[in-house]
Formats: C-alpha cells, structure tokens, sequence
C-alpha cells in the first residue's frame, strides 16, 4: 500500500494529518483526516474512508474510491493539496505501487 500524507493546520479543524494512498490488496485509494490531538478516540478522524459516518459528500457513501473523489473530499474540507499529490497518486495506482511511503510540504503561505 503506497500512503502520501502531508500535515495542515486547518483554520476550523485544527491541526490535521492528510493521509492518502493506494491500496494494493482492494486495488482502490483511500484517504484519512486526522486530528493531531483528538479529546478522545472517537473524534480521531475527522474524515476516514472506512467509516460511513465521516462521509462529507452528496450521494451515496463510496468505500472504494477513485482519485476524483480524493480531489472532492479535500475540496470539501478547504485542504489545500500539495504540489504533485494527485499525479503521484495516479502513478501508485497505475504502476500498482506497494509498500511506499512519502511526506509532503504545503507552500509556507498555506501552512
């Protein structure tokens, strides 16, 4: 499973880290959103592909995501996205990319 995070200090959320990546095994991305200090296990995740009840977009909850749908979870929540996330997460997809890991920076004007 390739997993592509970077961190980002959301004005309404608070600190979160953005993770994203392709899942070999289910051959499907997934995407989490995590508080950096949750109050308690529960509000971990402020987004997570798994957990229906964290779904933000109209229409039916997807587990299976397609890279549109990581683009519209994170325009949903205002996070901006990191210079080549997307194309990179394309690649994983295609190349059927495992065991990868990589950390991104945002710009320090969007930090």
């Amino acid at each position: 499973m390739s997993r592509r995070s970077f961190d980002y200090a959301h004005p309404r959320y608070g600190p979160l880290q953005v993770v994203a990546g392709w899942d070999r095994p289910l051959q499907h991305f997934f995407i989490t959103l995590e508080h950096y200090r949750p109050l308690c296990e529960s509000e971990r995740f402020l987004f997570d592909n798994l957990d229906s009840s964290t779904w933000p977009l109209p229409g039916p909850y997807i587990e299976r995501l397609l890279i549109g749908d990581i683009r519209g979870i994170l325009e949903h929540f205002r996070i901006p996205i990191p210079l080549n996330f997307i194309v990179d997460l394309l690649d994983d997809a295609q190349f059927d990319v495992g065991s990868y890991d990589q950390q991104y920076r945002l710009p320090e004007r969007v930090r």
